[in-house]
């Protein structure tokens, strides 16, 4: 056990001015004339100059030249306070805004251990083939895109897809049973459900697709379900839905579409995703977080 006097971890010189802080700490002396010699002396700032605070980190990060706003934070009580009125913006631009072939854009590491690069250009054109689907679907700003995924890079491509549309985004394991996810996600009431044949665990195969059928039958608003085969990669698609109001698609269809990524901006508290609580204390609560504050 450690007191509070003890120094458990400290960065070398190195680690430290290569850090954003610090980064961030020679920008507002360049730009702004604040010169903070400590990081304690730059947190007190943050907290008593919020407006100067925030503004700093706004243009700090480029934000300026993709938006203008009314006001950093018009009045500061709470629950009413609402952050940088008047600005538009859409999270996934800013996720492609530093695209790069230097890296690559995700690296997935499955259960065997391989890893699997994906480039910014292949990660734009799957974002792009399944916006221009989603919108294809009639999905726009507010309606809700519901996934039963494993994580995988299908739900990167999914989430950025969603907020490109400017809709919103909420997940739920498939290792989740039915009554739990329908828990969460009968409040969310998407239009479109994105699931997964199954997962893998402990060297085992999960099929899913019952339950994804069940998941179907219990969400009423759903009108389109996307088949992700992530087990079994060329498997019918037909018979995961028994309604039959309900579109079914494939993932690697929709992924064959050529598409432009365009992204529709929406204001900075606009709703990106619904994480939720555990729901041990009742039914689980939504937790909305929007595009500007993420």
């Amino acid at each position: 056990m450690s007191t509070d006097s003890e120094l458990l971890w400290s960065p070398s010189r190195s680690t430290a001015e290569s850090s954003n802080i610090a980064s961030f700490m020679r920008w507002l002396s360049e730009a702004r004339g604040l010169s903070f010699s400590t990081y304690p002396e730059l947190w007190r700032w943050s907290t008593t100059g919020l407006t100067a605070f925030w503004s700093a980190v706004w243009e700090f990060y480029g934000l300026d030249t993709v938006s203008g706003y009314d006001a950093v934070l018009p009045d500061p009580s709470m629950p009413q306070a609402t952050w940088f009125p008047g600005a538009r913006l859409n999270f996934a631009q800013q996720c492609f805004a530093r695209a790069t072939d230097a890296r690559p854009a995700l690296i997935s590491v499955a259960e065997d251990g391989v890893p699997a690069e994906t480039s910014w250009e292949q990660l734009e054109r799957e974002v792009a083939a399944v916006a221009a689907s989603l919108r294809g679907m009639g999905v726009g700003p507010g309606d809700r895109v519901a996934d039963y995924l494993p994580n995988t890079s299908h739900a990167v491509v999914a989430l950025l897809a969603t907020a490109a549309v400017g809709a919103v985004w909420t997940v739920c394991s498939p290792d989740f049973g039915t009554p739990s996810v329908l828990a969460r996600m009968r409040q969310a009431q998407p239009t479109v459900l994105v699931a997964a044949d199954g997962y893998f665990y402990g060297g085992k195969e999960f099929d899913r697709r019952p339950q994804i059928a069940e998941l179907a039958d219990g969400l009423p608003t759903v009108r389109h379900l996307i088949a992700v085969g992530y087990l079994h990669t060329s498997s019918s698609t037909s018979s995961w839905s028994q309604r039959p109001e309900v579109v079914q698609h494939s993932w690697s269809a929709l992924l064959a579409n050529e598409a432009h990524l365009t992204f529709v901006d929406v204001p900075f508290d606009h709703p990106l995703w619904i994480l939720w609580s555990s729901g041990t204390t009742g039914v689980p609560k939504g937790i909305v977080q929007g595009h500007g504050g993420i």
